[in-house]
């Protein structure tokens, strides 16, 4: 038993603690809503069992299978969680789950070698695996990019960022471990890998503790007095909002921080804490959508067409204008219009 092999014992096993206690964590949970706890835990065990895959291998080769299975759902599974956790308002989607048995399935062909080991087109199922993989980790980084500036939750932003730094791990993991026996691979690949599965295990590990701050809301039992927004911030913004800025499309956090004298790491306290909105566009949006309710339910703007008041309240389009409006109203605007006398 040489030194390296000693290294990867170790370190794999100290990553995949890690996941397990983040297990153990988020099974203890009782704010968290019951499908991104059971995502969480999920793609806990699905990256504990890669991180002792190598190793299994060696010591245990009947277990492959085993964890041979939930490693191949860890990109899909982490991928879901980053947007549950994200994107407000995402839901996951029958063609998620599909999407994964399909993985498992394709994966398992793999693994089984029915494919056939070194053959070429065991070579495109990997390549096509591990493309997959790519896709989706850059996907979930650019979910936590886009929406970095405009997160009025403080804990999220934070995730956001560990998020990004964490990512250029999980890429180099995907590029490090190809999917060969543990015998096929160069020494220094698997010492590679080892320690960038350590690494993002540590990273990683660091924000389940804040993953219940991000999703539930906050306790104003809780807040430290240093920063609670008080009621004049609240009213200058209430004071901005009046002046209508928002039929500005092109209106941004720092614009309207501006406008109401407050600094933007307060507004997004005020906005969140004391208005409910999780984003700066979700503010926005419902002071548009407000307004624009009230002149579809005036008679004198019966003429008016639904497209130019989206418009001249902000909205760049028609499309996302009509799908936040049917989900803040549970109808459409024209149906909204007809209902309420506008028409």
């Amino acid at each position: 038993m040489d030194s390296g092999w000693i290294f990867d014992l170790v370190v794999r096993s100290m990553a995949a603690g890690i996941a397990l206690a983040k297990v153990a964590a988020l099974a203890r949970s009782d704010v968290l809503p019951p499908r991104a706890r059971g995502l969480g835990i999920a793609a806990c065990l699905a990256f504990a069992a890669h991180a002792m895959l190598p190793i299994a291998r060696q010591l245990w080769p009947e277990a492959v299978v085993l964890l041979a299975v939930p490693t191949l759902a860890a990109p899909l599974l982490y991928w879901m969680l980053a947007r549950i956790i994200l994107v407000d308002g995402w839901r996951v989607r029958l063609w998620h789950w599909a999407l994964l048995i399909v993985l498992e399935a394709i994966g398992l062909v793999l693994v089984f070698g029915l494919a056939g080991r070194g053959s070429a087109m065991a070579a495109i199922v990997g390549l096509v695996l591990r493309g997959l993989a790519l896709v989706l980790v850059v996907d979930a980084l650019q979910a936590a990019w886009r929406g970095y500036r405009d997160d009025l939750i403080d804990a999220r932003r934070r995730l956001r960022a560990a998020l990004i730094l964490a990512g250029p791990l999980a890429i180099a993991l995907l590029l490090f471990a190809p999917m060969l026996p543990v015998a096929e691979r160069a020494p220094i690949l698997l010492r590679i890998e080892s320690a960038l599965i350590l690494g993002f295990a540590l990273v990683v590990a660091a924000l389940v503790l804040r993953v219940e701050a991000v999703i539930a809301p906050p306790q104003p039992a809780l807040r430290r007095a240093a920063d609670a927004p008080d009621a004049a911030e609240l009213a200058r913004v209430k004071q901005a909002m009046a002046a209508e800025p928002w039929r500005d499309c092109d209106l941004s956090l720092d614009r309207f921080a501006a406008l109401a004298g407050i600094p933007v790491y307060r507004l997004r306290r005020v906005i969140s804490r004391e208005l409910g909105h999780r984003n700066f566009p979700a503010f926005v949006n419902a002071a548009r959508l407000d307004a624009i309710a009230l002149q579809l339910a005036n008679p004198e703007c019966a003429r008016t067409p639904i497209l130019t008041l989206a418009l001249d309240h902000g909205f760049g389009s028609i499309g996302p204008f009509n799908r936040a409006f049917r989900e803040r109203f549970g109808v459409t605007p024209s149906a909204y219009r007809e209902a309420n006398g506008g028409s």
